[in-house]
């Protein structure tokens, strides 16, 4: 072993005792997901030993392992536990998270034993308890999503429990209990309970009845209070004999959002649209439905409602808590990329919906969404609850987004420019072996690359039996077709379209020859001339015409 490698070889050593630490009730097992199912909570550091900022940090959090024994805490080496790179999907050093109820967080607070003690006390006691009315008002003033349990005596216990753990999934909504009937009818009768149920928004429960119930101690009851702008959406109210998880999670989600999501210029009078938060919405997982309207055209500004909105409302109450439906203009920074994201093109006519769900294949710069389209002749409150009703059994076709076909005579250039509309009939075409390279305007890689590969092009023009060519791939969909970088090469071969070949290698037009004269079902001779160069023979050759 050299000089170098030993000296590397004990670094490594020295980092490895260095990082192990004096914390025994430190899991170093690597195995988080045996953790996650032993213990409500988990605090689990993904590190290597070389990495700077990760030595930085694991002195203050071995420190904090000492001072929360109601939180297992954990640490991954990745380099020894390789696998946990792909199954926590680790980018970068250290990344922590915390898992509750087998739930995943990432951790977000300061990298000192404070921060991590303050962060975790914040994330593992999310319960208050309310002993008076002044407390109540307390935890009510200036917060915008809350939720009061009030669950009375030995009957509620259950009820209770599953209320403490839904609390722990939440970073933005508050969790309060109590069993005193006086607290809980002050919240009724002095925060717009009473007022809200007198008005109807709250199908199937009256005041009266469950002012019976509060006095009578015999159910649990569960007031969501909200901020959202309509009235009908400032607070939610449930009541069982037994709430259960499940159900308390769904009810927290499908009210910690108003029934439509009005993006910033289709906000209501009143609403600071600039402060709100759509981070949420995207990561709640439910279907989006949205709908985008001219800019300035509603009326919305005025407290009016056009009629193609008024539809819309409509059908979102309905379907409230299967679907998160969306409001927006096409005017905003964030409209214009909620735009991008349902592939609405600026110059389509107004209003247009679409039925939004992750793309499994996607990525923050590949299509990260599926997307179905609802064709506007149907834009009334029976024709969206048809669309979605048909998109849970399957019955919609996906809308694949698609540059429109180019022109015959503008597209016989060494590479051929493909589309989305276009990449069936081309590209699987079982004659020809395809070379396809898909790629991003803005791409720097790609840019250098465009003149090799027209290059590329040229030189293999001559053979019948092949094409080279390139699609934009932020601009035209291709079904299960998944994207990883800019750009990316693929070989659809003749025969085996369903078994393309991704290209890796170096980026010369030597390179690319001989993977191709590896790789295509048929053979090929590349020193065939480019049909751009006339075939010398025999005496002609060095005729000039």
């Amino acid at each position: 072993m050299g000089l170098l490698s030993s000296f590397a070889t004990a670094v490594l050593l020295t980092l490895q005792i260095a990082v192990q630490g004096s914390a025994p009730q430190i899991d170093r097992s690597g195995d988080v997901g045996k953790l996650v199912k032993e213990n409500d909570f988990v605090f689990a550091l993904f590190y290597t030993p070389w990495c700077y900022w990760s030595r930085q940090f694991i002195p203050e959090f071995e420190k904090a392992a000492n001072l929360m024994p109601n939180v297992k805490f954990a640490m991954i080496d990745c380099m020894k536990y390789g696998k946990a790179l792909e199954e926590y999907k680790i980018t970068e050093y250290p990344t922590v998270k915390f898992f509750t109820d087998g739930k995943e967080h990432p951790f977000t607070g300061p990298r000192t034993t404070p921060g991590v003690i303050s962060w975790l006390k914040k994330h593992s006691e999310t319960d208050h308890y309310l002993n008076t009315a002044e407390e109540a008002d307390k935890f009510l003033a200036g917060k915008s999503l809350n939720v009061v349990g009030f669950f009375p005596g030995e009957a509620s216990t259950h009820a209770k429990e599953d209320f403490l753990h839904a609390a722990r999934h939440y970073d933005d909504v508050l969790f309060s209990e109590t069993n005193q009937t006086e607290v809980m009818l002050h919240l009724f009768e002095n925060h717009g309970v009473k007022e809200f149920l007198e008005k109807g928004f709250a199908p199937g429960f009256t005041f009266d009845g469950l002012k019976k119930k509060i006095e009578a101690k015999t159910h649990p009851v569960v007031v969501m209070f909200t901020e959202h702008p309509d009235p009908a959406d400032k607070m939610a109210v449930y009541t069982e004999d037994d709430t259960g998880i499940s159900f308390l999670l769904h009810f927290v989600n499908v009210h910690r959002f108003p029934a439509v999501v009005r993006f910033p210029s289709m906000a209501l009078p009143g609403t600071n649209a600039e402060q709100i938060d759509y981070g949420p919405m995207f990561e709640d997982g439910r279907p989006l439905v949205v709908m985008f309207v001219p800019a300035g055209t509603t009326g919305s500004t005025a407290g009016e409602k056009s009629a193609v909105e008024t539809e819309f409302i409509a059908a979102a109450r309905k379907l409230r808590g299967e679907f998160l439906f969306v409001l927006s203009s096409v005017s905003h920074p964030l409209e214009k990329r909620l735009m991008d994201l349902t592939a609405v093109d600026e110059e389509e006519s107004l209003p247009v919906v679409r039925l939004v769900t992750i793309n499994p294949m996607g990525h923050g710069n590949y299509h990260a969404a599926l997307k179905h389209k609802l064709e506007a002749s149907q834009i009334t409150a029976s024709g969206i609850e048809t669309f979605v009703r048909d998109f849970q059994v399957g019955k919609l076709p996906l809308f694949l987004r698609s540059e429109p076909v180019p022109d015959e005579a503008d597209n016989d250039g060494p590479v051929r420019i493909l589309v989305g509309d276009t990449f069936e009939k081309e590209v699987m075409d079982p004659r020809y072996d395809v070379l396809v390279e898909f790629y991003a305007p803005w791409c720097g890689h790609c840019r250098k690359l465009e003149p090799t590969y027209k290059e590329l092009g040229r030189k293999l023009s001559g053979i019948e039996t092949l094409k080279i060519t390139k699609m934009d791939a932020t601009r035209n969909e291709i079904k299960e077709m998944k994207i990883s970088a800019y750009p990316s090469l693929f070989l659809y071969p003749a025969g085996k379209k369903s078994e393309p070949i991704a290209y890796r290698g170096p980026r010369e037009v030597s390179d690319f020859v001989s993977f191709l004269q590896k790789t295509c079902t048929h053979s090929f001779d590349p020193s065939t001339p480019p049909k751009d160069e006339p075939v010398e023979d025999g005496l002609l050759a060095n005729i000039e015409l």
